[in-house]
């Protein structure tokens, strides 16, 4: 069984990860779809069952619209805001793209806001 405290880390993280996603009005359902998880995925982290690894606190981060030090939580540590639905439009768009658009994309972005991805802003 592991030690105590762990069964704490994860209860707490698991509790922030439910408040997070009540909070953006999203079903545990939903968070794993957009995380690309299964829905006992989320329902074991929430519960605080089983912690979850790095890449899967990261995929839920993901799905949630946050960070994980959003879900790890920390003094001053404000949540960020879900991601409209035109913003997470957006992102299944790019991940729907291959490494070579995703260039050609960042290039055009770059230049409509006048930034370089490699170089940051232009004056």
């Amino acid at each position: 069984m592991p030690p105590r405290k762990d069964l704490d880390l994860a209860a707490s993280i698991g509790a922030r990860m439910r408040a997070l996603r009540r909070a953006r009005g999203l079903s545990q359902e939903a968070v794993a779809e957009r995380a690309g998880l299964q829905p006992e995925t989320i329902s074991r982290a929430e519960t605080g069952h089983r912690a979850p690894s790095l890449p899967t606190l990261a995929a839920i981060a993901l799905g949630l619209g946050c960070s994980v030090g959003d879900i790890v939580g920390g003094p001053g540590i404000e949540p960020l805001p879900a991601l409209t639905d035109e913003e997470q439009r957006l992102l299944n768009g790019w991940r729907r793209l291959r490494p070579r658009a995703r260039e050609h994309l960042l290039g055009l972005i770059g230049d409509i806001v006048g930034e370089h991805p490699d170089v940051g802003p232009q004056p």
